[in-house]
């Protein structure tokens, strides 16, 4: 079963790149556009590793790690 991996990037071209690459190299990506389309993927099976976009817009780092935690 390939691994699943939530990209989180607002940069679209960025975004499907790097979804493009992982799919070349056997993972199933899953893409996020904005902070809320991330926390909505975490309510799908949890993905195996998480890529985000640092600077995203919207979402402070200690907002998203504070959903993380209160998600699981």
């Amino acid at each position: 079963m390939a691994r699943r991996i939530l990209v989180v990037e607002d940069e679209a071209p960025i975004r499907e790149m790097v979804c493009f690459v992982l799919e070349q190299n056997g993972f199933q990506p899953v893409e996020a556009e904005d902070y809320d389309s991330a926390v909505n993927q975490l309510n799908e099976p949890w993905p195996d590793l998480i890529l985000l976009d640092w600077m995203l817009p919207a979402a402070p780092v200690s907002s998203s790690s504070n959903t993380s935690s209160a998600s699981r």
